[in-house]
C-alpha cells in the first residue's frame, strides 16, 4: 500500500514534458515592434496566426499572446499548419529526432514573413 501511495504522489509531482518520450513546442508571440511592410504577406499589427499540429490541436498567437504544445510523443512525425487571419500560409513536417532537444521553439521571422522551428535555448534535456 505504501508503494502505491508513493507511485501516485510521484505521478502528480513530475513535470509531464520532462518525462521520457515527451516533448514540447513553445510558440513565441509576435514582436510588437515588427515591421509589417517588408515581407509582402499581408499581415498587419492586428493579425492573428492559428498554429495547428495535426492530431494535437490548434493554438492562436498574436502580438499579445504566446502558447505551448505540450506532452508530444517524441517518436511521431508531426504536420504543422499555419494560418494568418484564417488564410493558410505555411505547412511543414517535423520530428523531434531531427533535433538535439525535446523542447522546440516556433517563432515568426518578420523580415521574410515566415515561421521557423528550432531547438529551445532555454533548456535542452533529452
Amino acid at each position: 500500500m505504501r508503494k502505491l501511495a508513493t507511485i501516485i504522489l510521484l505521478f502528480f509531482f513530475l513535470e509531464p514534458s520532462s518525462a521520457a518520450g515527451l516533448g514540447r513546442v513553445y510558440i513565441d508571440k509576435i514582436d510588437a515592434d515588427t515591421s509589417w511592410e517588408g515581407n509582402q504577406t499581408g499581415a498587419t499589427p492586428n493579425s492573428q496566426f492559428e498554429i495547428s499540429i495535426k492530431g494535437v490541436g490548434s493554438i492562436t498567437v498574436s502580438k499579445t499572446t504566446d502558447a505551448t504544445f505540450e506532452n508530444l510523443p517524441l517518436g511521431r512525425h508531426y504536420l504543422v499548419t499555419i494560418k494568418q487571419d484564417g488564410i493558410p500560409k505555411e505547412s511543414f513536417y517535423f520530428k523531434f529526432e531531427d533535433y538535439k532537444c525535446n523542447r522546440l521553439w516556433l517563432y515568426y521571422k518578420e523580415l521574410y514573413g515566415t515561421w521557423n522551428l528550432r531547438e529551445s535555448s532555454f533548456s535542452c534535456s533529452r
